[in-house]
């Protein structure tokens, strides 16, 4: 019991850390920004992806802040929610009476949505960061003999 409770002091601490840090970054305004810009967009997706199946078409905004943030615990818990995101899914949603293929379905398909998403935006951001970043070749200098 003493090694989880020392393992939870020591990632809030952390976490409190990392807050106040943000201070000392050089844009701490962008920073949060772009921080809250990306929380949208996956919250966004819970939401609009309610409407992919008739059986969750119901659901609203706090089912979709229920499934966010059990997807999150999800991802801290294995590297990217990897098999754990959709069961999180499908219990959450057969809270809200979304039970069987249709729940574990929802949870398959959006996990593969974010994870997609998340894999080109990274190849696209690595092929366009090599494009800006371009250094012009280094001039060889003659062999001096």
């Amino acid at each position: 019991f003493e090694n989880i409770m020392a393992n939870i002091k020591e990632r809030i601490t952390g976490l409190i850390r990392g807050i106040i840090s943000i201070k000392d970054l050089q844009s701490p305004f962008l920073f949060l920004f772009h921080t809250v810009m990306i929380w949208a967009c996956y919250y966004s997706m819970a939401v609009l992806g309610f409407r992919m199946f008739p059986e969750t078409a119901h659901l609203g905004l706090l089912a979709g802040g229920v499934c966010l943030f059990f997807s999150g615990v999800a991802a801290s818990l294995t590297p990217g929610g990897l098999g754990l995101y959709p069961i999180f899914i499908q219990i959450i949603l057969a809270l809200y009476g979304v039970v069987g293929s249709a729940a574990i379905s929802f949870g398959l398909v959006s996990w593969t949505v974010q994870t997609a998403s998340i894999l080109i935006a990274g190849v696209i951001s690595l092929i366009v960061l090599a494009i800006i970043n371009r250094e012009p070749a280094l001039q060889e200098e003659p062999l001096k003999v």
